[in-house]
């Protein structure tokens, strides 16, 4: 699967030197995990911070994203709020989101269901806005 991966901090901004699509495995689900499809991904001001290696570093090599919405298609067995097919959001956490596919933990992700309504599975219990 293909994903923006860097290897090294750019310091100085440039960014484009540091930043390569490459090929890397795909993700399969521990028990509590989720994997969904990335159907749009935005950059954040932590996705910066990370690339400049400041004001923490990170483990390389690293696919940045923070920020990502798309649809559920694999599911690990103790996940029992997300469904395969399901339409989420992503709580970012430098999650490796501008990639084909991202591997989240359950408890980190936003169903989006039909009409607008959104609920909210965060550790284990259910909210709805």
């Amino acid at each position: 699967m293909k994903a923006l991966v860097y290897e090294e901090y750019a310091p100085d901004n440039d960014f484009q030197r540091i930043l390569k699509i490459k090929d890397i495995d795909e993700p399969k689900p521990k028990s509590n995990e989720v994997v969904f499809k990335v159907k749009a991904a935005a950059l954040n001001y932590d996705d910066i911070w990370a690339m400049r290696g400041k004001p923490i570093e990170i483990p390389m090599p690293h696919i940045s994203g923070t920020d990502a919405a798309g649809e559920v298609i694999a599911v690990g067995d103790d996940v029992k709020q997300i469904q395969i097919g399901d339409r989420v959001v992503s709580n970012g956490i430098l999650l490796a989101e501008f990639a084909k596919n991202v591997l989240v933990v359950e408890n980190l992700i936003v169903v989006i269901e039909e009409f607008g309504v959104f609920k909210l599975v965060h550790y284990g219990e259910d909210f709805v806005k």
